[in-house]
């Protein structure tokens, strides 16, 4: 891939050593990922990529101290899901095609193809992130009208390339957690870091699906009591994986149960009991990278009776067992 014009384009380095990153760039650095970096005089700019089939993970730095068109290239068309992490805003444009605003923070499905594309940045630092994946996963990650009628028409008219949805989708909490255990990954091998970075990228890519499909509702808002209880709700989830009952949950942090289960949702973009699950499983993959803990212990320490049970959830989550995650 390259992100600059072939005739304009210098090969700096292939970083190996953290040290060799410009200070600037420290707070983005992804330890396991394949870095490269490219640049000319106006533009400066990292690129890692982290494989995870059937998913690849893109994530592009750049720093210019002035406005500047970067021109990313792609070797097979298809689908990626894109965010801006920094603070400014960009302009990303097909050839021929019209300037499309994407604003920091914003979740949007892009069909990239081999035509030429331009990303125009203002001076700053960015960080740009990016799933690429196949047409072929789709029905496994939403609804299947939803595909048929909206998706797939919408890709059908964007084949040059373009925003396949038509209003972006907002990184809410739920997101960013997700986004964060992608950049950061557990896992004691590539083989655990790929199956845990594969299974966070669908729950992104099934979240933001989903909330294409919400239909506008009317929210009574939140008080701040409200807001306390459900963060309250929240760190105790984290810090108790196990005994947990949404009844209980209500009368212990005095709140409704409706009230509970919209509030996270609203709050969140997840529901409780999903928010436990990913939690248990989460506590599970940390125990397995840093501890030599059995699975017995371990199933107990993260809400399971049995440790069976535990092997059977942890393997269809993360689509291979713990003992594979573990490996060396």
């Amino acid at each position: 891939m390259n992100l600059i014009r072939q005739a304009e384009q210098q090969i700096f380095a292939d970083f190996v050593q953290v040290e060799n990153v410009p200070e600037i760039m420290h707070s983005y650095i992804v330890p396991h990922a394949r870095r490269t970096v490219y640049g000319n005089a106006r533009v400066f700019v990292f690129k890692q990529l982290l494989e995870a089939p059937p998913f690849r993970v893109w994530q592009h730095h750049a720093i210019t101290s002035q406005v500047t068109e970067i021109h990313p290239h792609v070797e097979v068309p298809g689908l990626h899901l894109g965010v801006t992490l920094s603070s400014l805003s960009v302009y990303s444009t097909m050839r021929g095609g019209i300037s499309e605003h994407v604003q920091q923070g914003d979740l949007n499905l892009f069909y990239v193809t081999h035509e030429e594309k331009a990303v125009t940045i203002h001076p700053g630092t960015h960080c740009f992130f990016n799933i690429g994946f196949s047409e072929a996963i789709l029905p496994s990650l939403m609804d299947n009208t939803f595909l048929e009628t909206c998706i797939l028409p919408a890709i059908a008219d964007n084949l040059r390339g373009g925003v396949i949805n038509m209003n972006p989708v907002p990184l809410d909490a739920y997101g960013t957690l997700l986004l964060e255990q992608i950049r950061n990954p557990m896992g004691c091998n590539d083989f655990a870091r790929s199956r845990y970075i594969g299974k966070q990228c669908e729950l992104l890519l099934i979240h933001f699906f989903a909330q294409l499909q919400k239909e506008p509702v009317e929210y009574q808002p939140l008080t701040n009591k409200d807001v306390n209880s459900i963060d309250n709700v929240k760190a105790y989830i984290k810090a108790h994986t196990t005994g947990i009952r949404t009844s209980e949950l209500c009368q212990l942090f005095d709140i409704t149960l409706e009230k509970l289960q919209d509030g996270f949702s609203y709050l969140y973009g997840t529901s409780v009991e999903a928010f436990v699950i990913l939690w248990r499983l989460e506590k599970a993959a940390g125990l397995l990278t840093t501890t030599g803990a059995d699975l017995a212990v371990i199933a107990r320490e993260t809400g399971y009776n049995h440790e069976a049970a535990f092997v059977n959830s942890f393997t269809r989550y993360y689509n291979c067992t713990p003992d594979q995650f573990r490996k060396l």
